[in-house]
């Protein structure tokens, strides 16, 4: 589920020129996306060495769900560029504390096979998303079904 934010995305573009904003605008909180992604590497991998990998992950998880619901009520471009970069720095901060406690739990001559596994665990996330959403679009269709063919 902690993935499921990263689903807006590739929507957002079609989201912001549909209510009138530029391309530009719809760039600028792409834009804000990425650096979202940046910061989170190096504020996570800090919170985890600090407060510990559980608290980071837990706290990334409840920070993700919040600011994605305040992204979901923002109208102003700056809000919606603020709430997209906090979502993105929000909902990727685990990742550090994940990879560090992977490294923690596992003892290293099974590290490969256990990365790998995590590894696989999202790709299959992903093709799982790919197939709901497609399910969703055979039965919701709501009149932009065309931007997602």
């Amino acid at each position: 589920m902690n993935k499921f934010g990263t689903f807006v995305v590739p929507f957002l573009a079609l989201y912001l020129t549909r209510r009138g904003f530029t391309t530009g605008d719809a760039a600028l909180a792409i834009g804000a996306y990425g650096l979202g992604r940046l910061g989170a590497d190096l504020i996570g991998g800090h919170l985890a060495d600090t407060f510990g990998r559980r608290r980071t992950i837990v706290l990334s998880m409840v920070l993700a769900a919040v600011s994605m619901l305040m992204l979901s009520q923002a109208r102003s471009l700056s809000a919606i560029v603020l709430l997209t970069g906090l979502a993105s720095l929000t909902g990727e901060l685990y990742l550090p504390a994940c990879s560090a406690l992977l490294a923690d739990l596992v003892p290293e001559h099974q590290r490969v096979t256990a990365y790998s596994a995590y590894r696989m665990a999202f790709m299959r996330a992903g093709l799982s998303a790919r197939q709901r959403r497609h399910f969703w679009r055979r039965t919701h269709s709501c009149g932009f079904s065309w931007a997602m063919r």
